[in-house]
């Protein structure tokens, strides 16, 4: 009786733990597409803008589309800026420059 209550506890509290971090990447992401994000980004400009002085941004989650996005921009030139938009496998889905 009291093996059964125990496992039926655990099987309880593992479906709730399962529906919170559901829950929580659906409004922040997760950290392993955030990873493939920013080794992508990293090697996008490398090969595309080695030649520009750029400062990225942070990578943020947009929850809305569940892509996320980087914010670059040029401390030398002022009019300088754009965003790259990447999917949560961390292909490149739109660059702005």
């Amino acid at each position: 009786m009291k093996k059964t209550i125990k496992i039926i506890s655990i099987s309880i509290a593992v479906i709730l733990l399962s529906g919170l971090l559901f829950f929580a990447n659906a409004f922040v992401g997760n950290p392993v597409s955030k990873f493939l994000v920013n080794k992508s980004a990293d090697r996008h400009i490398a090969e595309q803008y080695g030649d520009l002085d750029l400062v990225r941004g942070e990578t943020t989650f947009n929850f809305k589309d569940g892509n996320y996005f980087i914010k670059l921009h040029s401390d030398e030139v002022e009019d300088l800026h754009f965003s790259m938009y990447y999917s949560m496998l961390g292909k490149l889905q739109l660059d702005l420059y």
